[in-house]
């Protein structure tokens, strides 16, 4: 691509429109299902690193062919998505290497995202600006006109870096949504993808500041905390606090705790729940795609495997038996098709307990 985009025709450059189209589908693709599968571990047949590598090496090869290239206003849009994705991707990974607070074998886990030339600090990310939009036809514009999206992710970053954990968590807070999901719509949700892993260590970095702020031993309403943390209830909330050391107690004689006692305890992460902090999964949901009917997923029945029980091989020679003579085995297969959900339109689990998305959303999620 980068030696051929130098003499291009018309119809070629059409022709790369698409193909930095599919490149941008691909790293959809790998973020959307790093995040989709991201409560499994090893034990569940699941790589990390592999899946970390497909997305570094998707946004890299796709980044190489943008290097000290001209583009039109399509393109432009799709390298200002990926730059997006980058920046955030390695701001989660600093959020997580800087917190103090959590032991060294929780945070040094695979790397996921291009490695940059300017360091492993925030300031990074500006390195991207200098690398692949300087260097464009674009040199004299206004970043923030050309590149919103990237500029929203460097907005994200100062946030963060300055101390400011409130303002960041609204940027990436999920908005007012509409039934359809827009461009905007995905944008932010795969943005909220990469962070999602930082996401409790961000509100870890707010609880603090919080304990710091508020009078010795004082309650603070969980309710309340729960729109300063961007928690969906006040009892997350209850149980976010517990996991951090702080104590919790129960006030307007009420049964449950509802509040939270600050500046009685230094926040100090209690092992049970070190991993649940800096890998929440599929907890996350809620966070990242927001208040949306296809989150919901109800039990669906399991429709009976004809052959269960037999091994992949068994399988293979009992269907070729089956193909040359279909009417020498007998196959129970006689369940009514009718009597199972649509997978295309409902929400469901599958065999390892994943929640799948209907393949309409799944389609519009990547594009």
């Amino acid at each position: 691509l980068t030696s051929l985009s130098g003499s291009m025709s018309e119809t070629d450059v059409y022709s790369l429109d698409i193909v930095r189209e599919m490149q941008l589908k691909i790293i959809r693709y790998h973020i959307l299902t790093r995040h989709l599968l991201s409560g499994l571990d090893a034990k569940d047949r699941y790589e990390w690193k592999f899946v970390d590598t497909a997305l570094t090496t998707a946004m890299t090869c796709f980044l190489e062919t943008y290097r000290n290239q001209k583009w039109n206003k399509v393109q432009s849009n799709i390298l200002d998505e990926v730059l997006s994705y980058v920046s955030l991707l390695h701001v989660a990974a600093v959020v997580k290497r800087n917190e103090l607070a959590l032991a060294h074998t929780y945070t040094m886990g695979p790397r996921c995202g291009i490695a940059l030339e300017d360091g492993e600090g925030f300031s990074a990310i500006l390195g991207l600006f200098r690398k692949y939009v300087i260097n464009s036809s674009d040199r004299l514009k206004v970043c923030g006109d050309l590149y919103p999206k990237y500029t929203l992710a460097l907005k994200i970053a100062v946030c963060i870096d300055t101390g400011d954990f409130f303002s960041a968590l609204k940027y990436l807070n999920p908005r007012k949504q509409s039934a359809v999901i827009s461009e905007e719509d995905r944008w932010m949700i795969l943005s909220r993808c990469c962070m999602a892993q930082a996401i409790p260590i961000i509100r870890m970095g707010l609880v603090r500041r919080y304990n710091k702020s508020f009078g010795k031993q004082e309650t603070v309403s969980s309710e309340d905390l729960s729109r300063l943390l961007h928690l969906p209830s006040p009892s997350i909330v209850v149980e976010f606090c517990n996991s951090l050391g702080l104590p919790t107690c129960a006030t307007n004689d009420e049964v449950q705790h509802n509040s939270v006692v600050m500046k009685a305890a230094p926040i100090s992460v209690k092992e049970e729940y070190m991993k649940s902090i800096t890998n929440p999964g599929r907890s996350m949901d809620q966070f990242v795609f927001g208040d949306r009917e296809w989150l919901s997923c109800d039990a669906l029945p399991r429709k009976k495997d004809p052959y269960e029980g037999l091994s992949s091989l068994q399988r293979a020679m009992l269907k070729l038996k089956i193909q040359e003579d279909p009417n020498e085995i007998d196959i129970d297969d006689d369940d009514d098709d009718d009597d199972y959900p649509n997978n295309d339109v409902l929400t469901r689990k599958d065999e390892d307990e994943i929640i799948i998305f209907p393949e309409q959303v799944l389609q519009r999620l990547i594009g």
